[in-house]
């Protein structure tokens, strides 16, 4: 099974994430539907003072670790000193990232904080109950993105408590480099915005409680990087016993992680073009954060998790596809039309449409392999679509994510309960000015549907659309709550099993499930090309 779902195609992956969370710009969600009082909650150590809403209240911007500063640039994250009082109505900087049309530009290393969303108190027999907990990391290639983007007023709204986090980004959060090892006992450098996600996982697992959340039944979600994540915090040793459920929404699935030692590589070369010939780690811990900033482009277009041998022992689809990860039930799914962001922000909206003339350069530009274009262009023929744009969306969509994710899904149900899901609503809000073709159900579209996003807030949803929020709500809550979608009333929600790959279909007015995943996507061909 492993090898034939190994697909070794290596689209533009950080061009892509990227633009799966366009929506970043500060400031968005505060949990705050309308002016209101302060409610407060106190831990046992210390009283958290937000505002009540008028669905329950928020609590925004508290560090759940120490700033990564000066001599804790580029460490594992150190417990935050906080106090006994702690004002929680403003919502915590963005990690440094470039400043873009798709991201918010920061360079405030103090970043590494968490919002937490509670319902009002219950009333009656189940008052003193704790809530289920979902914590969502955000989007963003691991180098961009920001969590009070994302107002989960729907999901608080189902008796849920939500936490929304932070954590270090690009190089700052991902640098693999020989002198940070020097300094570490297990020898190992990188995957330093993961062990944020898992302190931020910690502070959960410590202080919930006393929000009305029960540390003993917490979901792991996010999308695109974010939904990366959540397969690297399964795999992870350090995650052990900090999560129960996992979602897994438009992840990457097929990443090959480097090594440490790969990776120091490219770090040690960054050392250089950022003026640190000496590669020492204090000429690294001194650099401003924004001659960090421009530079971390010129070595790689991204900064992955790696193969450390301690926070990630192993390359992730091999831990999973062997069952070594913490098992667990796993939501997962991806989007109908998930390339068409791709295609609007690399042809389309730069002035360089794909035509049927360039069709077959088209397909090289979007990362496949120029020895297996050609076969792509056969596979995908012009002539079947109503536009070169569409057919090259439906090529990306299969090669980058859809097979992929049910490859995923194969993996993961070969040991733990899962349930796969395609979000195909054809005219969800935009998020990019109009194209040629449709967008469709776009890489990152089915946010909207679960989470308040500033695209979310352009248009009324259809009565349609309305009642695929309901549904997708009650789906997500009930997950969150019992490990099974399933809930009474709704279109039942069958397990993805290796020997009957049934997915989800969630469309507006219908969800129901679908064997011809596998057939519409072309995942046939793409398994083709899988390393043997």
């Amino acid at each position: 099974m492993k090898d034939l779902f190994n697909v070794k195609l290596r689209l533009l992956t950080a061009t892509l994430l990227s633009i799966g969370l366009l929506h970043a710009s500060p400031g968005f969600a505060n949990g705050v539907d309308t002016p209101a009082t302060q409610a407060s909650v106190n831990t046992g150590t210390t009283l958290y003072n937000g505002i009540s809403t008028d669905y329950g209240a928020s609590f925004v911007g508290i560090p759940y670790a120490a700033a990564p500063v000066d001599a804790l640039r580029w460490q594992p994250p150190q417990p935050a000193v906080i106090g006994s009082e702690f004002d929680a109505t403003v919502a915590g900087a963005a990690c440094p990232q470039i400043a873009s049309p798709y991201g918010v530009g920061s360079e405030n290393e103090d970043c590494l904080s968490l919002n937490v969303y509670k319902p009002k108190p219950r009333q009656g027999k189940n008052a003193q109950q704790k809530l289920p907990v979902v914590v969502w990391m955000h989007g963003g290639s691991l180098t961009s993105g920001v969590s009070s983007l994302y107002d989960p007023v729907k999901l608080v709204k189902r008796n849920l408590v939500v936490v929304t986090i932070n954590y270090r980004l690009g190089a700052l959060g991902y640098l693999s480099h020989p002198a940070l090892a020097a300094e570490t006992e297990a020898g190992n450098s990188g995957n330093y915005g993961l062990m944020d996600q898992q302190a931020a996982l910690r502070w959960v697992r410590d202080n919930i409680a006393a929000f009305g959340g029960d540390p003993d039944n917490v979901t792991l979600s996010g999308q695109s990087a974010g939904g990366y994540s959540v397969l690297a915090n399964l795999v992870s040793p350090a995650s052990a016993g900090l999560f129960h459920k996992a979602i897994v929404q438009s992840g990457v699935y097929t990443l090959e992680e480097p090594t440490q030692q790969q990776w120091e590589v490219a770090g040690s070369a960054l050392a250089v073009a950022m003026g640190c010939e000496d590669q020492s780690a204090e000429c690294l811990r001194n650099l401003e954060v924004a001659t960090i900033l421009e530079n971390q482009g010129s070595i790689a277009t991204q900064y992955p998790i790696v193969v450390d041998g301690a926070t990630i022992p192993q390359q992730i689809t091999n831990a999973i596809s062997t069952g070594e990860f913490h098992h667990m039930p796993v939501m997962n799914g991806s989007t109908s039309d998930e390339f068409s962001l791709y295609v609007a922000a690399l042809n389309e909206l730069v002035g360089n449409p794909v035509t049927e003339e360039n069709y077959l350069q088209s397909i090289i530009g979007a990362g496949i392999p120029e020895v297996i274009a050609p076969l792509a262009q056969a596979e995908y023929p012009v002539s079947d679509y109503a536009s070169p744009g569409l057919a090259l969306t439906a090529l990306g969509t299969d090669a980058a994510f859809a097979c992929n994710a049910q490859a995923m899904s194969f993996w993961l149900a070969a040991f733990v309960p899962t349930y796969a899901y395609e979000f195909a609503d054809p005219d969800p809000a935009p998020l990019l000015p109009p194209i040629s073709f449709p967008y469709g159900a776009y890489h990152g579209s089915d946010v909207q549907y679960i989470m308040q996003t500033p695209n979310s807030l352009i248009a009324e949803k259809s009565k349609p659309q309305k009642a695929l929020e309901h549904q997708m709500l009650s789906y997500w809550a009930s997950f969150a709550r019992h490990g099974n979608p399933n809930v009474n009333l709704a279109p039942y929600w069958f397990r993805f099993k290796t020997s009957l790959p049934v997915m989800q279909s969630l469309k507006p007015w219908l969800a129901y499930p679908t064997l011809n995943f596998h057939q519409k996507h072309h995942c046939e061909f793409w398994y083709g090309f899988a390393e043997s």
